[in-house]
Parts: structure tokens; sequence; C-alpha cells
């Protein structure tokens, strides 16, 4: 690692621990700006031009209402967006996650699919995924 690459590691982390100073946040995970726009558009959305790019990703603060919500955009693929989230989950104080979008819908007359999820199973830590 060379003195440039060290000095913008440090400022991203710098900008890391000041967005989790501020959180708890709700995470929305968005695979492209076609299905972002509407949302960065609504007159609920309001962005805090606070944004932190890391990994070719990058995270754009607001608050949708009252709740404090970090927006990123994962690209096609569902290898894109479980990297994404882990990378959401691991660097930012995150209370729930949304993947928003249409997400190969099911129902074509839709044009929203919205997945929440209640419980998370960690079974490769049981010794199941082997």
């Amino acid at each position: 690692m060379n003195i440039k690459q060290m000095v913008q590691y440090r400022q991203i982390h710098k900008l890391i621990d000041e967005a989790n100073m501020n959180g708890p946040y709700l995470g929305l995970v968005i695979p492209n700006l076609f299905e972002m726009n509407p949302l960065l558009q609504h007159p609920n959305y309001a962005s805090t031009d606070f944004t932190i790019d890391v990994a070719e990703k990058r995270f754009w603060f607001g608050k949708i209402v009252e709740k404090k919500v970090i927006l990123v955009m994962t690209g096609q693929s569902m290898i894109n967006a479980g990297i994404t989230t882990q990378l959401l989950l691991t660097l930012l104080k995150i209370e729930g996650v949304v993947h928003y979008g249409i997400a190969g819908n099911a129902n074509p007359p839709s044009t929203l699919d919205l997945s929440l999820f209640l419980n998370i199973d960690h079974t490769l830590l049981l010794g199941v995924g082997r």
C-alpha cells in the first residue's frame, strides 16, 4: 500500500466513523439508477449531501420523512446484491435492510417487489452448508 492509498483509506474510515456516530440507519439496496431515480425525486426523500465511496459503491445518506436512510446501488445480479448488502452491514450502523425494486417481479402487472426479512438464518454457521 503506497502513501496515497493509505491517505484514502484513512479518509474513508473517517467518513464511516462520522456516519456511524449519526446512525443507526435503514439501508435501501437498489439494483440500478432506473429504480433509484423515483425515490431520489420523491418529495418525502431529503438528501443530506453526504456520500461515502467504498469498493466502487456509493452510499447516499438522507432521510425519508424523519427516518435516516442509506441508499446504495448494487448493479444487476444477486451476487452484486449480496456483496453490496454485506458491505452495508459490515461498515455502517444499520437497523434494517430493504431490497427495493422490481427484482424480476413474479407478478408482471406490479411495478415493485418489496422483501422484508423478519428472521435471518445463518445455516452455514451451523455446518448445514458443508
